[in-house]
């Protein structure tokens, strides 16, 4: 008889070859299919909640596991087409001193970025299993943005694994991390208040050997506690709950603002409309920056770094630093525009947010116009050490605005 788990864990990898034992597989799923419809009636909900890996008794020699789509009725999903997912299985016994599992929370901008330097990186870590973790509603999408998004994971050979990580419980996402030797966090603030100290709290009640958090910013240490981003106070909490364990090794990638970001018309700090720059603070106030790509590549580099395995630090990395007047200089001269350069002060946008005080963008700026925590010296940064290439924000600028 099989043995079912509490919590079921749903792994998708559509990428897969039809089954030759098409009539077992069948009967399997016409017995969870009725199990699922009982238990849907009884509780009148639609299974709208992290299933677990569904453990069959039938494995072939290869050690792969048969595991169900995962969509609306997931049961239904391939009935037309006799097609059923395959995905190597991930052993909670899996050997701790290699990043054989790899579990990437999320895929926006930065955590498909992350997700495609990792592949890079696994010809040279054959046994490396790399798994991301998308809601239920993101992998069974009609959307063709999101379909688009989910073909390319399928296309890297990355396995898809459905949970909601504002629905779950704490003790429903631990569950769900116990199989994974090395977590990383992709999915920022827009997830909602408290959502980074919950992960953490499964990360380390999973006993996951590797946690990389959702810390790709500023330097929270040095930006301290009640500044004007109060869900800054929540990345410091995160901190304190990693410092304060050892059974979980942590590392924070500090890269500053992304570069894209200066130039986002909601931000408001380069306005091409107008051909000016509003430098926050002062023009002498200086920021420090670094692509979603390279990002990408230097979360890659640390995590499957040769030789001493970075652990317990927070690891800075920049693709450049630059005063906001070098910027409007930078914007200048690649342009070939005549920029104005006006200041917004502390003063100035501490009174704008006290006309709507929950605006988070007004809350960063009045952050970055202190000029505390947000910039670091590039010479110092991992990348210098390592030698490793990064995009500069004039080489941005000329690849993306010219």
């Amino acid at each position: 008889m099989a043995q079912y788990p509490v919590c079921m864990k749903y792994q998708v990898d559509l990428n897969a070859r039809l089954l030759t034992d098409v009539t077992f597989m069948h009967a399997k799923i016409m017995e969870i299919r009725r199990i699922y419809l009982k238990v849907r009636c009884r509780r009148g909900l639609l299974m709208n909640a992290l299933i677990s890996q569904w453990r069959m008794d039938y494995k072939r020699p290869s050690a792969t596991e048969y595991i169900l789509p995962c969509c609306s009725d997931p049961f239904s999903f391939h009935s037309q087409t006799n097609q059923y997912s395959q995905v190597q299985v991930i052993s909670s016994s899996t050997n701790m001193s290699t990043n054989e599992t790899i579990l990437v929370i999320g895929a926006g901008e930065l955590g498909m970025e992350i997700l495609r330097s990792l592949v890079k990186k696994t010809p040279s870590h054959s046994s490396t299993k790399i798994t991301v973790l998308l809601r239920f509603a993101t992998i069974d999408s009609h959307d063709s943005q999101k379909r688009k998004t989910t073909a390319e994971l399928r296309a890297l050979g990355i396995s898809l694994l459905a949970g909601d990580i504002v629905t779950a419980s704490t003790i429903e996402l631990s569950k769900l991390f116990e199989p994974f030797h090395t977590i990383v966090g992709c999915t920022g603030f827009s997830a909602g208040r408290s959502i980074q100290v919950k992960l953490a709290h499964a990360v380390l009640d999973a006993r996951v050997a590797r946690y990389f958090p959702w810390q790709f910013g500023v330097d929270y240490d040095v930006i301290g506690r009640g500044s004007a981003q109060d869900l800054f106070d929540e990345q410091l909490d995160v901190r304190d709950l990693l410092r304060g364990q050892s059974k979980t090794e942590w590392v924070i990638v500090s890269t500053g603002m992304f570069t894209s970001f200066l130039f986002e018309p909601w931000f408001g700090v380069v306005d091409l409309e107008t051909d000016t720059v509003h430098a926050l603070g002062s023009l002498e106030n200086q920021v420090t920056l670094t692509t979603p790509e390279d990002i990408g590549n230097l979360t890659a580099e640390i995590l499957f770094a040769d030789g001493p395995r970075t652990a317990n630090e927070v690891v800075f990395v920049a693709g450049d630093t630059v005063s906001y007047g070098q910027l409007a200089d930078i914007v200048e001269s690649v342009l070939g525009r005549n920029i104005k350069r006006t200041e917004w002060t502390v003063k100035i946008l501490e009174e704008e947010l006290k006309s709507d005080p929950s605006n988070l963008i007004r809350k960063y700026r009045i952050v970055f116009a202190k000029g505390k925590g947000v910039a670091w010296d590039i010479g110092k940064t991992y990348n210098a050490r390592k030698n490793m290439k990064v995009v500069s924000l004039k080489e941005w600028v000329s690849k993306n605005l010219k």
